[in-house]
């Protein structure tokens, strides 16, 4: 066993190399690439969304944002995934991404 806990977790969030290789498959190289580039990873874990999240935080903070990857699904209008942004390097406008992406009810990681 590489990882033990709820299956929604360990999809949306894998620990180690293994999981990583069997949730993410070739597309693991990248993710090595992007912790590397400090990237981060916004998870929708059963989110109702209903807006342009990246399309409005864009406008209203006037930051560039680059989707570099995405894996998301949406059933009876419940979005489950993830996607790799990246983020301003300044800390002061990544942090206020950040926190207006958490007030949306989103989780936030560090890759």
């Amino acid at each position: 066993m590489a990882e033990a806990g709820f299956v929604k977790d360990l999809f949306a969030t894998p620990k180690n190399l293994t999981s990583q290789k069997i949730i993410y498959g070739e597309e693991i190289q990248n993710f090595i690439s992007y912790k590397e580039r400090g990237f981060i990873k916004l998870i929708f874990d059963e989110v109702q969304v209903e807006e342009h999240l990246i399309a409005d935080m864009i406008l209203k903070f006037n930051a560039p944002v680059s989707i570099m990857y995405a894996n998301t699904n949406e059933f009876d209008g419940i979005t489950n995934g993830y996607m790799v942004l990246d983020l301003p390097k300044e800390p002061q406008i990544r942090e206020k991404l950040i926190d207006h992406l958490l007030k949306q009810g989103l989780r936030v990681e560090n890759l």
